[in-house]
């Protein structure tokens, strides 16, 4: 699972490797891979399994 800017580059991997089936959670802080604060925006995130993928818009919103 990786987070996607709206030009595709890509922001930061969520998790990454096999799970086993079930229910999950995952959560964003808002940051690159480099622990650096990303501008609010619209970003992209991606889901890829053997037999699903899925893809979603996120809308970071944060106090200044």
């Amino acid at each position: 699972m990786s987070v996607f800017s709206p030009d595709g580059r890509r922001v930061k991997v969520l998790e990454h490797g096999a799970r086993q089936a079930g229910t999950f959670s995952v959560t964003w802080d808002g940051t690159d891979e480099s622990g650096r604060r990303v501008p609010n925006g619209v970003y992209v995130c991606r889901f890829t399994a053997p037999s699903v993928e899925l893809t979603r818009k996120l809308v970071l919103v944060r106090d200044r």
